[in-house]
C-alpha cells in the first residue's frame, strides 16, 4: 500500500513538472481537493468543494457545465479514466482546456489533470473555418444573394442588399429586429411563421450545439407590384475564427420551378373537369381532419350529395348538357361553402363536403338548404324549349356523434342520401340509426 502511494506521489510530481495542472477528487465525499503544495490549477486553486461549485462561481463556461458534471458523476461509478474538453475562466476570459480524471491505486483517490489546449483548439477552429469558407464559396455559385450574420452577437457582418425587395442590412444592424420587420413587410402572411422559426436566434444557437448546421426552406416574398414569388433559402451555421456562432443565408429565386411543381400537384389532386378535389384527395384531406383533431368538443359535418336523375339528363339531352350541369353544381358548391371546407367530386355525379369545426348540426343543414335552393333556381332548357328541373339529394353525418373515421361517416352519410332519394329527392337528411 505504501509503495502504491509513493508511486502516486511520484506520478503527480512528474505531471506538474511536465507542465500539467493537477488536482485531486475524492470519490467518496464527491469533492475536489487541493494538496498542501497548491498545484495552481486555474480556478481549482481557489476552491475546495463539489464540482457544482465551480459551475455556480462561473469558473466553468455555462455551455460546458453538463459535460463537466458528467465526467465527475461517471468516475464515481468505477470508471478508471475519463476526459472532456471544456472552457475554464482565466483572467476574465474563458480558455479551452482538456480535463482528464484518472483513478489511482488508492480506492477512492482520483487525480485530475488539466491541460491548456487553447492553441491547438484555435488551430482547429481556423482549419474548420477555412474548410467551411471553401464550402460557402461553392454554395455562393448556386445562390446569387446572401446575408452574413454573427448570431452570437446578434448583428449583420456585412452590408447586404436583398435583391428586388429594396431591403438593406448594414453592418452592425440588429439581426433579430430587422429580420422580424422584414418578415412582416415582405414575407407572405402564410409563410411568416416558417420564416420566423428559421431565424429564431436562440434556436439557431441551440441547433449549432446539437450539430444541426444546415437548413433549407421555401417561402414567398413580395416582389414588384405587390406580387409574391417563391424563393429557396439555404442557411449554413458555422463557428468563425473567434469562436462566434455565425450564419450565412443564401437566397435563390425558384418561382418558375415552384409554380410548375404546384401545377403538377394541382393536377394530381384535382378533378380536372370541375376543379374540385378528386376522390383520392378528398378522402385524404378529410381523414387528416379527423385524425389530427383530438378536441372532443369539435364537430365536423360530412355531406354526400348526388344529382337527381342525372342519367336521364345525359340520355335525353346529351353528355354536353350533363357536363354543363356538373360544372354548374361545382360552382354553386364553391360559392356556398367556406374556403376552409373540403369539397370534392367523388364519382360521376357524386360530390362530398367536409365542414370543419362547426358549432352544431344547424351550420351544415343551413348550408345544405342554401345549396338546394341555388340548384333549384337553375333554369335549364332543352333544344325544344322545354325546361328541365335540376336538383340534388343530400345525406349528412356528424363527427363524432355518428362516427370517428372516414369510412364510418361516409357510409352513414350515404345511407342518409339514399333515404332522401327514397323520400322524393331534392332534399337533405341527417343520418339516424333507424336507417341501419
Amino acid at each position: 500500500m505504501a509503495e502504491g502511494k509513493l508511486y502516486d506521489e511520484r506520478y503527480k510530481i512528474a505531471l506538474i513538472k511536465g507542465g500539467f495542472k493537477v488536482f485531486e477528487f475524492d470519490k467518496t465525499q464527491g469533492i475536489v481537493m487541493q494538496s498542501n503544495e497548491k498545484w495552481g490549477c486555474c480556478g481549482f486553486d481557489e476552491l475546495n468543494g463539489e464540482p457544482e461549485i465551480y459551475i455556480k462561481r462561473g469558473i466553468i463556461h455555462p455551455e460546458d457545465a453538463e459535460e463537466f458534471k458528467r465526467i465527475f458523476d461517471e468516475i464515481k461509478c468505477q470508471s478508471t479514466c475519463l476526459s472532456c474538453i471544456i472552457r475554464l475562466k482565466e483572467n476574465m476570459d474563458y480558455v479551452w482546456n482538456r480535463i482528464m480524471l484518472i483513478s489511482l491505486s488508492s480506492e477512492d483517490a482520483v487525480i485530475g489533470i488539466v491541460k491548456d489546449i487553447s492553441e491547438e483548439k484555435e488551430k482547429e477552429m481556423v482549419f474548420n473555418y477555412q474548410q467551411e469558407e471553401k464550402y460557402r464559396i461553392s454554395i455562393k455559385k448556386l445562390y446569387p444573394y446572401c446575408l452574413e450574420m454573427n448570431i452570437s452577437k446578434n448583428y449583420f457582418q456585412s452590408k447586404s442588399e436583398l435583391f428586388l425587395l429594396n431591403s438593406f442590412f448594414e453592418e452592425g444592424d440588429n439581426m433579430e429586429e430587422l429580420l422580424a420587420n422584414f418578415a412582416e413587410a415582405q414575407v407572405h402572411p402564410e409563410d411568416q411563421d416558417i420564416f420566423g422559426e428559421l431565424f429564431q436566434r436562440n434556436k439557431l444557437i441551440e441547433n449549432y450545439f446539437n450539430h444541426r448546421t444546415q437548413f433549407d426552406v421555401e417561402f414567398r416574398l413580395k416582389a414588384q407590384g405587390n406580387q409574391y414569388t417563391w424563393w429557396n433559402c439555404h442557411l449554413l451555421l458555422y463557428s468563425d475564427e473567434r469562436g462566434d456562432i455565425c450564419g450565412i443565408v443564401f437566397f435563390k429565386d425558384i418561382d418558375e420551378q415552384k409554380q410548375n411543381t404546384l401545377m403538377l400537384q394541382h393536377y394530381a389532386e384535382r378533378d380536372l373537369f370541375t376543379g374540385l378535389y378528386n376522390k383520392a384527395t378528398t378522402q385524404t384531406q378529410i381523414t387528416k381532419v379527423l385524425t389530427q383533431n383530438n378536441d372532443k368538443e369539435s364537430i365536423h359535418g360530412i355531406m354526400v350529395l348526388d344529382i337527381d336523375d342525372f342519367k336521364n339528363i345525359n340520355d335525353t339531352m346529351g353528355h354536353i348538357a350533363g357536363d354543363i350541369v356538373l360544372k354548374k353544381i361545382a360552382t354553386d358548391m364553391k360559392d356556398t361553402f367556406r374556403k376552409s371546407d373540403i369539397i370534392g367530386r367523388t364519382g360521376g355525379d357524386e360530390f362530398m363536403v367536409c365542414m370543419k369545426d362547426i358549432l352544431d348540426a344547424n351550420n351544415i343543414t343551413n348550408k345544405a338548404e342554401e345549396l338546394l335552393e341555388k340548384i333549384r333556381s337553375y333554369e335549364f332548357y332543352m333544344e325544344n324549349g322545354k325546361e328541365v328541373e335540376i336538383s340534388v339529394s343530400i345525406g349528412i353525418a356528424l363527427y363524432p356523434q355518428q362516427g370517428n373515421t372516414f369510412q364510418e361517416l361516409y357510409q352513414k352519410a350515404d345511407r342518409a342520401l339514399y333515404h332522401s332519394k327514397r323520400c322524393g329527392k331534392n332534399q337533405y337528411f341527417i343520418y339516424d340509426s333507424i336507417l341501419d
